[in-house]
């Protein structure tokens, strides 16, 4: 929307996000976006992702490409945990309840796969050192 938000008119879509059992609608005029969480999906209802873009000289690969980067496919899962800040049983500095700071490890990792439930908040757990 940045690069191109004079050249793109009018967008909106569904969206299936993986893990939500909520559906992700969106709209947008120019560089003017809302969105948010809305309805569940319903149990018979296919869980897919339909969007519409109405514009001129949008280059229809690139909005594919960016939003296929997007896809919770086992390479794209890879790839984000790969890039994660902190490696598990790295030494951290942890903000604590009240702002103070105190020595952690990394136990988890904010990564989510096919087998995470749905309704499940997952965190990156991190145990106070002892000293």
């Amino acid at each position: 929307m940045d690069e191109a938000g004079e050249e793109m008119f009018r967008m909106k879509g569904v969206l299936a996000v993986a893990h939500s059992p909520h559906k992700f609608i969106y709209h947008a005029v120019h560089m003017t976006f809302s969105g948010g969480f809305e309805e569940v999906w319903a149990e018979d209802e296919a869980r897919e992702s339909k969007m519409v873009f109405i514009g001129q000289n949008l280059d229809g690969e690139f909005l594919a490409g960016m939003f296929n980067k997007c896809l919770a496919t086992p390479e794209n899962l890879r790839r984000k945990a790969s890039a994660l800040r902190f490696a598990l049983g790295a030494a951290v500095a942890c903000r604590t309840v009240g702002g103070a700071w105190a020595a952690g490890t990394v136990k988890g990792q904010l990564v989510r796969d096919a087998e995470t439930p749905q309704d499940r908040q997952i965190d990156a757990w991190m145990d106070p050192m002892h000293r």
